[in-house]
């Protein structure tokens, strides 16, 4: 019997090996797969989503139109570039004169008083881009059509620096409050 214990006892040793180099092998393999999984997790969670949308507030003394900057994402947008854009093809750079007496040649009147200089836009935020005081008794109808024939188009970043981009019209979701 002891015979048999020792023939065998080099195959066992042998397959007990094999077995251990397979087991940690495939841990390994798992190791791997969970980092990756960890880093798509962790650049999916913090993902900027910028969209834009108007604003406009009216009181006794002024009515001020705005286009808000909204991130609804987990993480900051940090943005790159930025241009508002006509129907007739027209392109006018964030923080621009010719932005500045584009918007003037459209309202007829009033200023522009904030626009968007390179930033990180935070998580759950809406900020300004542009915005444009005018009289309380000026035609928003009118203004909206005419703002229809313009878009914007945002070029930002992630914290991970994967690009986005972003190119809507600006009739999209008007609020009037």
């Amino acid at each position: 019997m002891m015979d048999f214990l020792e023939s065998i006892s080099p195959i066992a040793s042998a397959f007990a090996a094999i077995l251990s180099t397979i087991i940690a092998a495939i841990v390994v393999w798992l190791t791997i797969n969970q980092l990756k999984a960890q880093r798509i997790h962790n650049r999916l969670s913090i993902k900027p989503v910028l969209s834009t949308h108007f604003k406009a507030e009216k009181n006794d003394q002024n009515l001020v139109v705005s286009i808000l900057l909204d991130n609804f994402g987990m993480g900051p947008g940090f943005i790159k570039n930025g241009v508002f854009y006509n129907a007739e093809g027209a392109h006018f750079d964030f923080n621009t004169k010719e932005l500045k007496a584009e918007v003037e040649r459209v309202v007829k009147r009033g200023t522009v008083n904030h626009m968007l200089s390179p930033f990180a836009v935070q998580p759950n935020t809406s900020v300004s881009i542009l915005s444009v005081p005018l009289p309380p008794q000026f035609d928003l109808d009118s203004l909206y059509m005419e703002l229809e024939k313009f878009g914007i188009k945002i070029t930002y970043e992630s914290v991970y620096g994967e690009k986005f981009e972003i190119n809507e019209t600006l009739s999209k979701d008007i609020s009037k409050t």
